[in-house]
């Protein structure tokens, strides 16, 4: 037990510690040795660009933990100041891309690997409507009558009235088998599980495709083409407009406004660069121990988190990403 809570501790110092190097533009390398790059601006970030507000469910979770009058606690780091001055204080911002590959991160000799993923490339559960979840499922594989079912039973399982879909099912048909739904945001990828319809097959597809909390937006520089191509109005030909459009380091909003015309609902849901919710994984270079999965908020003036549990429990069973 001694020996799981210190490599717990060691593996929530390295995913600190390569958060804030990240946020900060300080030096890492990734896990072949290549010094990492940041994209975008780190700490020196332009300050009119305002935080996104936190999701709900995150909200519910740990609080508005980018609220600068907030009283920190053992949840937050605060940002140390910008200069003796005391004008101004540093402001945690993540560069526009996160490493494609896990940085390095040693700790009493050992080397942490520490995995960064940008939230706002999966499909968020509690921001979706009902047309984008259908139109994800299908454009993923899923055969069209199922996917109308899923999207039904997990609106019913995430809305908080009683109005049966017509595919769906509400509290009392959950209750009958023993189940409890959340009518309300989804807290975990988990209750997927849950809906009627769902396999084993299809929750092993959506997993790692959607999330709980993906930030104010679709990050367009690295999502996938069905995750572009589920938003209102995008055509494959729009989606291979964007893929052609983010690889420009001066890419905005206006540019793809332009290139999507009547699409306008969609790029006001895109976004331009990672977003402030980060999803990690952290595990021993030797592959030693459980990895350690869980999220960072990052941006503002403090460091949310990280908040991280072991991949694989005592039971051997996996944890689930948030």
């Amino acid at each position: 037990l001694r020996d799981d809570t210190t490599r717990g501790a060691a593996a929530h110092g390295a995913a600190v510690t390569a958060l804030m190097a990240l946020a900060s533009d300080a030096p890492l390398v990734d896990s072949t040795g290549a010094a990492v790059t940041p994209v975008g601006s780190g700490a020196s970030a332009a300050e009119e660009e305002p935080d996104d507000e936190l999701p709900p469910i995150l909200k519910a979770l740990i609080g508005d933990l980018l609220d600068d009058d907030e009283d920190g606690g053992s949840a937050t780091t605060s940002a140390p100041p910008a200069d003796r001055g005391g004008i101004q204080s540093t402001r945690w911002r993540l560069p526009t891309r996160l490493p494609a590959r896990p940085v390095e991160v040693p700790i009493d000799g050992v080397t942490w690997l520490v995995e960064m993923t940008d939230s706002s490339t999966r499909l968020d559960l509690n921001r979706a409507t009902d047309d984008q979840l259908r139109k994800y499922l299908e454009l993923l594989g899923v055969e069209k009558q199922l996917a109308v079912r899923v999207t039904d039973e997990l609106s019913d399982w995430r809305d908080d009235d009683d109005f049966v879909r017509p595919f769906g099912a509400e509290r009392d048909a959950y209750m009958a088998a023993g189940v409890i739904p959340s009518n309300g945001p989804i807290r975990h990828v988990r209750e997927l599980l849950y809906l009627r319809s769902m396999t084993p097959e299809l929750f092993d597809l959506l997993r790692e495709r959607v999330t709980v909390f993906g930030g104010d937006g679709i990050n367009v520089l690295e999502a996938s083409p069905e995750l572009l191509e589920s938003l209102p109005g995008m055509s494959p030909l729009f989606v291979r407009r964007v893929i052609e459009l983010r690889n420009d380091p001066d890419l905005t909003k206006d540019d793809l406004r332009d290139a999507l015309d009547g699409a306008s609902e969609a790029v006001d849901a895109m976004r331009i660069g990672a977003s402030p919710y980060i999803r990690l994984r952290v595990r021993d270079a030797d592959g030693l121990g459980p990895a350690y999965v869980g999220w960072a908020v990052v941006g503002g003036a403090r460091l949310g988190g990280p908040v991280l549990r072991a991949e694989v429990d005592a039971g051997g069973s996996r944890e689930e990403d948030l």
